[in-house]
């Protein structure tokens, strides 16, 4: 059953409520992690703030400007690793990244490639704050898509039907427009869509974005689209689809899922989660 359903006719990049201040008069602070595994290009990357509390001065370092809140306050001290299921140990260090928008300072190991259907643990501690905080995930299984009943060209307007092998983890389809040296003014409406465990077919029709109709439609083209299917652990799934009260992108495309719990972590807040993409790609056409 699909879970949900967005079309969006651009990707769009921003910061939603993720890291805001619990507010208690006796409230005391605990890290709130935003840790990601994946072989995507984007790579897995590790997040590290802590919770102020009320009589912490909220400057320029700890602020949100994207959401015009105070936020959660950057911790550059902590010593982060990545366990294995064989106990080997995995050090992320600090770096300085443009790829998040969340936060450019995250914890990585640019060695480190996460297996499927693998059990890992987190171990982040912070000798200046003193907190401490740990975590698990089994990351998801190649998700699988059957091309071979898909023609080599889809066409605008003209239903067809994705299959895919079935899965215990949850799953979600992407379909979007590829940058190439085709008929760049054409635009298509994104789609993104979210299915249960054990879902494995649904129906896409590609569709121009509605300026469109008032330029060139009748003219043929020859463009392509990334279809991408993603399997999420249950952390992931959970933290940014199940229980996110506001309508719900994925954090690498928009805004982020629930705050002020943990999926994955225990001794502090936030999420732990996985996730792992294949993409295909096909010509599309006008006509």
């Amino acid at each position: 059953m699909k879970i949900k359903i967005i079309i969006l006719s651009l990707f769009i990049f921003g910061c939603g409520e993720w890291g805001a201040v619990l507010v208690s008069s006796d409230y005391k602070p605990v890290l709130n992690i935003f840790g990601l595994l994946t072989q995507d290009e984007s790579g897995s990357f590790i997040i590290v703030t802590r919770t102020a509390n009320l009589d912490e001065n909220i400057n320029s370092d700890y602020y949100d400007y994207y959401n015009d809140n105070p936020a959660n306050i950057n911790i550059y001290s902590a010593e982060v690793y990545i366990i294995k299921e064989d106990n080997d140990s995995i050090k992320f260090e600090l770096t300085n990244s443009n790829n998040n928008y969340y936060n450019t300072n995250q914890y990585t190991n640019d060695d480190f490639i996460p297996l499927p259907n693998t059990t890992y643990f987190l171990s982040v501690s912070d000798s200046v704050s003193g907190l401490s905080a740990k975590g698990e995930l089994t990351t998801p299984n190649f998700p699988q898509l059957n091309m071979m009943e898909l023609p080599d060209t889809l066409t605008i307007n003209k239903p067809f039907t994705l299959n895919w092998i079935p899965s215990q983890n949850n799953m979600g389809i992407s379909i979007y427009k590829e940058n190439n040296h085709f008929e760049e003014f054409v635009c298509i409406n994104n789609e993104n869509r979210y299915y249960e465990m054990n879902d494995s077919t649904d129906i896409f029709k590609l569709e121009l974005c509605d300026y469109y109709y008032d330029t060139e439609f009748n003219n043929e083209f020859i463009s392509s689209v990334n279809i991408q299917l993603r399997e999420y652990d249950k952390n992931y799934f959970d933290y940014f689809v199940l229980y996110d009260e506001d309508e719900f992108m994925n954090f690498l495309i928009g805004q982020p899922g629930s705050t002020a719990k943990s999926f994955g972590i225990e001794g502090g807040l936030g999420v732990f989660g996985s996730f792992i993409t294949v993409n295909e790609f096909k010509f599309i056409k006008s006509n």
